[in-house]
């Protein structure tokens, strides 16, 4: 599934999408989120998809975020939390690719 929608925020904000966008059908096969970025924080979070607290396993969930100006990719899908950290900051106020 392809979607395409931007959004821009000056400060505080944010928007929520349908949790059918990543319906998470089959195990197997990949799922690749694509987002493209300007900022000038250092920090903040980007998108975080996570289950609702009644779920099964309420603490799955990923996240894209920024911390020290580098985009932090955090994780916990049933075995444990994990973490990716880009080399270089992205907040130069330049489009970035995030993949």
């Amino acid at each position: 599934m392809d979607f395409s929608e931007s959004v821009a925020f000056r400060g505080e904000g944010y928007v929520e999408l349908s949790s059918d966008l990543l319906p998470h059908d089959n195990p197997n096969e990949e799922e690749i989120i694509q987002l493209e970025i300007s900022t000038t924080s250092k920090y903040g979070l980007i998108l975080w998809h996570g289950q609702n607290p009644t779920d099964l396993l309420p603490s799955d969930y990923i996240s894209v975020g920024l911390s020290e100006g580098r985009v932090e990719f955090t994780w916990d899908l049933g075995d444990g939390e994990g973490q990716v950290l880009s080399d270089e900051a992205v907040d130069d106020d330049k489009k970035h690719l995030v993949r």
